[in-house]
């Protein structure tokens, strides 16, 4: 399945029907080390409300970040994005299997304890070490990054780099869907310049203002409104 063909736009991605991932993309690498998925699932410490899903990602090969991957499938409440559509955890979850995203730790140190996503390269998401703990406010933040990076991993703008307004929602995304608000979104029009730039300082995040372009191609008209 080539996925540049069919992420035109998140939600066309992610309402999919029919879409199998038998393979990884011939960029990807998986890790080395297999789980043993059903050993792992039934060593792993749930809440009794979690349900596990009857197919689980291939490409996750760690009991933490499977436990958050379980976690995010069981996200339901939905999140409306800039469109008015609408996204949950549970389609980002679905998002990993049918894409067969390849999700692992950063261990490389030239990006320190950051999350991210390899575009253009190996499209792997590679998940922050600091978040190995087990513990469940870690969880919540494991959570809101995985929702955050596959996301990201999905190109909802159609484009390689990652801009300011992408950032804006993918902060947006993980903060919805994991119901940890540790940012505040109700008074920001990111479609606004003003706006969207005083957002990233109020929560901390200035140093984004600098890496980052504004707005991606397709949406730059929009920010004169």
């Amino acid at each position: 399945m080539n996925k540049n063909l069919v992420i035109i736009s998140l939600i066309v991605v992610l309402t999919l029907t029919g879409c199998q991932s038998s393979q990884l993309t011939a960029n990807q690498k998986a890790p080395e080390a297999r789980l043993d998925v059903n050993t792992t699932v039934n060593s792993l410490q749930l809440p009794d409300e979690i349900v596990i899903p009857e197919t689980l990602p291939a490409t996750i090969n760690d009991p933490i970040l499977l436990e958050g991957w379980i976690r995010l499938y069981n996200r339901t409440q939905t999140c409306e994005l800039w469109d008015g559509s609408t996204l949950t955890g549970q389609q980002l979850a679905q998002y990993v299997i049918d894409l067969a995203v390849v999700i692992t730790w950063n261990t490389d140190p030239a990006y320190g304890e950051s999350s991210w996503v390899d575009r253009g390269g190996t499209d792997n998401v590679y998940i922050n070490p600091g978040l190995k703990e087990e513990n469940e406010m870690q969880m919540t933040r494991l959570v809101s990054t995985l929702a955050h990076e596959i996301f990201h991993h999905a190109t909802p703008f159609g484009q390689e780099a990652d801009t300011l307004y992408e950032e804006y929602w993918a902060h947006y995304v993980g903060s919805c869907v994991s119901g940890r608000g540790q940012a505040g979104f109700n008074y920001y029009n990111p479609l606004s310049p003003d706006n969207l730039t005083l957002w990233f300082k109020a929560n901390d995040r200035s140093d984004y203002l600098d890496e980052f372009e504004m707005y991606p191609a397709n949406v730059v008209a929009l920010s004169s409104k």
